[in-house]
């Protein structure tokens, strides 16, 4: 039996080619939604919110089941006597359809329009031609038209949005083949209907061109260009033109391939600041730095800010405006060749398939030479090294390069003098200001407490903040305490910060990352989940991952590099809190329970060796003069060999040690716990600041664990009260 199942138009469904009655609207947007996942399984509560919104009837899960009954008996009419339903499947708390991907219309569209990208890069247009059309073939009207759901509407404009790209491609293909006529025929009513799409439009003015209708490209030109001026401005309209007009075929229309900017962007006037003085865009007589890379952790907002700067700066870079994502880091792909970078970026500036160079030195040299004396900017997106992103750089300081990269691409600074830009967490009322900007500035002023926990839980980062933001959003009726309150809960965070598309989270968005690292720089940063303490040495990363110092070091370079891991202070590394989530994440499913013990065991031998040898080193203190049999050790101690170093070293260490105790306690290492608080207690008297660090009540956690009270009960008088009175009042 044969299932076919059709989004791009009315929900439909056809069994063995005939269409089959479907049911009520509802009935109808639960099989949309495990359509587009199919084959993968989709959570009942996800289910509930794409049908329903935040606030569903007391009836949705009784409806739910209902509809994934009826449905059942939609696409098996005919089922077996006594056999279970075999196409939708109930999967854990969910469902999913038991289908391959090419039975839904959706994906084979997608499918088709990504083969027909592929060939089109090689230069193969009749093949790319063919694939897009198929691929425009699997509509048949409105994408879920008859879906009245939320989760449809976000789906709707989406495709609708990828039609029209893979309509422009087709275009671009078809007047590679000098098939303009076809092109005029099917642009026609597009470009009536989107007279602000300006590839659409350009290639319509080529095609009539081509074909000889010189006076109807013109008309169309000078309509579009008083269109553009009058709602984007007369500058924006200008400097998208490459010299004449482009109906008189003597010269192309400049390409602007930037992405949408976008409309909720806010902060970033430092970097913004930085990237016109380095363009030369800013008034000043120096020249162009030539290349800028801007580097930081994913989902920080590199893409934003490149496209922010371009979308400012069009108007001096009136030859073009060039765009390439370069595939550095992604779900389920491998970085693009320098190769096909450069061929795509010759193809934008017009040179045709039958005289693209061929191999990677000619086509850099052919891009050098186009934009000797052009005045371009080229936004190299999502780069992966330096050596992928060299050949693609221009030779002339009128042009500028924007790369962005999760990498640092120390070698671009070293051997082309690229200037580095790092583009970091926002400031928190930057943050505050995005979450407004999205969810609504009259709830943000109402509740700003609660806008404050918002953007700190996401990390100051903006992808979270914007997808924290849009939850708020769905949810008017629902105060910004109520997000707070979940986002505070560290093990739903991850969950909570996703969006309905699945590429769109922080979880996979941290996972490109995590893809690209080499075992051991892997291995590290799993580990580092464990520990949710201030900062570590390089000697606890060490101890924790089993490995020597070299390799430690190595690892730790490489995750600060990728953005994974910063140095807060010289020799000491902080995981932010989302990626630490995600490191926990990856250290609990890829580690086994042995493995897990064992880290967390080598760091506390550590922790404990180091603060009882540090009391060794110090004056006596009240709950240290009685010998403490210690457990065997399976690492080496810090080291430390006299006062001063023990002070320096329970200096820097002093804000984990509460979290170390409740490390301990949280594995069950019971006589860790209450020795590393009981060797703390001499301490404190010669540093009061630490007692500001530690919770006692938190410390009594390490009591309850052990079962030693006494010794922790005191350990916390130290905490609480003054000096003089532990030391009077605290029995031994």
């Amino acid at each position: 039996m044969q299932v076919e199942i059709g989004v791009l138009g009315a929900v439909s469904v056809t069994v063995d080619g005939e269409p089959v009655p479907m049911g009520s609207p509802l009935q109808r947007a639960v099989l949309a939604a495990l359509a587009l996942r199919c084959p993968n399984a989709v959570p009942s509560a996800e289910l509930t919110t794409m049908l329903w919104g935040e606030n569903p009837p007391a009836s949705a899960k009784g409806n739910l089941q209902s509809y994934v009954a009826s449905l059942r008996r939609v696409l098996e009419p005919r089922p077996v006597r006594n056999q279970p339903f075999t196409i939708l499947l109930t999967m854990g708390a969910g469902y999913r359809l038991r289908l391959p991907a090419d039975a839904v219309d959706a994906h084979r569209f997608t499918a088709r329009a990504d083969a027909g990208a592929a060939l089109y890069t090689e230069g193969r247009y009749r093949a790319a031609a063919a694939e897009f059309k198929a691929a425009l073939d699997c509509w048949r009207g409105t994408a879920f038209e008859d879906v009245p759901c939320p989760f449809a509407r976000y789906q709707r404009e989406w495709y609708a949005e990828r039609r029209l790209d893979v309509l422009e491609s087709w275009s671009a293909a078809k007047l590679h083949l000098g098939q303009h006529e076809e092109v005029v025929e099917r642009l026609r009513r597009p470009v009536a209907e989107h007279p602000l799409r300006e590839r659409l439009t350009t290639s319509l003015i080529e095609a009539l061109t081509a074909g000889g209708r010189t006076a109807e490209a013109r008309d169309l030109c000078e309509r579009s260009e008083s269109l553009l001026a009058g709602t984007l401005g007369g500058d924006f309209a200008v400097s998208r033109k490459r010299g004449k007009d482009p109906a008189t075929g003597k010269k192309r229309a400049a390409p602007a391939q930037l992405p949408h900017d976008i409309g909720s962007f806010v902060g970033r006037a430092a970097e913004l600041a930085a990237l016109h003085r380095l363009a030369n865009t800013d008034g000043s007589p120096r020249p162009s730095q030539g290349a800028v890379v801007l580097h930081g952790d994913g989902g920080s907002g590199k893409t934003a800010l490149a496209t922010r700067f371009g979308s400012q700066a069009a108007a001096r870079f009136p030859d073009g405006q060039l765009y390439v994502d370069l595939r550095g880091v992604g779900p389920g792909q491998r970085p693009m060749a320098s190769e096909d970078a450069l061929a795509r970026l010759l193809g934008a500036l017009g040179v045709p398939a039958e005289k693209m160079p061929a191999g990677l030195e000619a086509r850099s040299g052919h891009l050098r030479t186009l934009l000797a004396d052009a005045r371009v900017l080229l936004v190299l997106d999502n780069a992966a090294t330096a050596a992928q992103v060299r050949p693609l750089l221009p030779g002339s300081d009128t042009c500028f390069a924007v790369v962005t990269s999760r990498n640092r691409l120390r070698g671009l600074s070293v051997a082309e003098g690229a200037a580095a830009v790092p583009v970091g967490v926002l400031g928190e009322r930057e943050a505050i200001e995005l979450l407004g900007a999205i969810a609504g500035e009259h709830r943000v002023e109402r509740e700003p407490e609660a806008a404050r926990v918002i953007v700190r839980a996401c990390g100051l980062l903006a992808l979270p903040v914007r997808i924290a933001a849009e939850r708020a959003a769905m949810r008017p009726r629902h105060t910004l305490a109520e997000l707070a309150a979940v986002l505070s809960v560290e093990d739903r965070r991850l969950d909570l910060l996703s969006a309905q598309d699945d590429h769109y989270t922080a979880r996979a968005v941290f996972s490109w990352s995590y893809a690209a690292l080499p075992p051991d720089a892997a291995r590290v940063f799993r580990v580092l989940g464990v520990f949710p303490g201030e900062s570590l040495s390089i000697e606890a990363i060490a101890t924790m991952a089993g490995s020597d110092l070299d390799a430690a070091r190595r690892a730790v370079r490489m995750l600060v590099s990728s953005h994974l891991l910063s140095e807060r202070l010289p020799g000491r590394y902080r995981i932010h809190g989302l990626l630490r989530s995600y490191a926990l994440e990856r250290f609990e499913s890829e580690e086994t329970a042995a493995q897990r013990i064992r880290a967390a065991r080598m760091l506390l031998d550590w922790y404990l060796q180091g603060i009882a040898l540090a009391a060794r080193l110090m004056p006596s203190g009240p709950l240290s003069r009685e010998p403490i049999e210690q457990p065997p050790f399976s690492v080496p101690p810090p080291e430390l060999h006299d006062h001063e170093a023990a002070i320096r070293w329970c200096e820097a260490e002093s804000a984990n040690f509460v979290q170390v105790i409740l490390l301990a306690a949280k594995f069950g290492f019971r006589v860790h716990a209450w020795q590393i608080a009981r060797f703390l207690v001499p301490f404190f008297p010669l540093r009061r600041g630490w007692r500001e660090r530690a919770d006692p009540p938190e410390v009594a956690v390490a009591g309850e664990v052990s079962g030693r009270h006494r010794e922790v009960t005191a350990a916390g008088a130290w905490l609480l009260d003054d000096v003089v009175h532990a030391q009077s009042n605290v029995p031994i």
